[in-house]
């Protein structure tokens, strides 16, 4: 009789901790859920060769979250890039962006970026670049006493594959590292794109899938997200 009340005992005991590692698993994968989002990003270009191995450009995007039910940020950026050579451009850029902060107050920030680019050409119709960009953010939150200021390196590295005259496919990754006033560098997040670069008659569409996630310990987040970006060159 006592050896049975053992067993009986042991099988709650067993049962309980099972329900209480369901429940913990559950907890977490709501906490997690809770952080995943689904956004659209829609965005025009405009793009003009200039002398000297000069470009210019001027774009504007609309972006989502909440499951692309609310607007998240609004930008607008002008940006010159210089090729040094086949292998090498720079470029610079400035951007404004209103940002809806989400749970937040919304803001408005500008941003300059300054960065360099490689190129190589790996096979016949496969390209291989890698971009490092520095950049400069400076915040002006409602009510505060000062702007608020950020820098961020990102270190971006793409591959390109011509399929035809009319598609491209790329992939790309892309690393933020970011710092502020107060703390030393620290990894922000990484970016996944995959996607086609359309040409039509009128321009290009670059039509894509991404996905970012935070490399953050103690703000964990994820977005998928449709890209569709626009491009005319004049």
């Amino acid at each position: 009789m006592i050896h049975h009340n053992k067993i009986l005992a042991i099988k709650k005991s067993g049962l309980l901790l099972i329900l209480l590692l369901c429940s913990s698993v559950y907890l977490n994968a709501q906490k997690i859920h809770n952080h995943q989002d689904f956004g659209i990003w829609t965005g025009f270009s405009l793009r003009k060769d200039l002398p000297k191995k000069f470009e210019v450009a001027l774009e504007q995007q609309l972006r989502t979250w909440k499951n692309s039910t609310r607007i998240d940020k609004y930008w607008a950026e002008l940006q010159l890039n210089y090729s040094i050579n086949k292998n090498f451009r720079i470029n610079a850029d400035f951007r404004y962006i209103h940002n809806s902060n989400q749970r937040k107050r919304p803001d408005n920030s500008l941003r300059y970026n300054l960065g360099i680019q490689l190129r190589l050409k790996i096979y016949k119709k496969l390209l291989f670049t890698f971009k490092a960009q520095y950049q400069q953010k400076t915040t002006y939150l409602h009510n505060a006493f000062a702007p608020n200021k950020t820098s961020s390196t990102r270190y971006k590295i793409k591959l390109r594959l011509k399929h035809n005259k009319y598609h491209t496919f790329y992939f790309s990754t892309e690393l933020f590292v970011r710092s502020d006033l107060t703390s030393v560098a620290f990894f922000d997040k990484q970016r996944f794109n995959i996607g086609d670069n359309i040409k039509i008659k009128t321009g290009e569409f670059n039509v894509g899938l991404g996905y970012d996630i935070s490399l953050q310990r103690n703000d964990f987040f994820s977005l998928f997200f449709i890209k569709i970006i626009y491009t005319i060159k004049l």
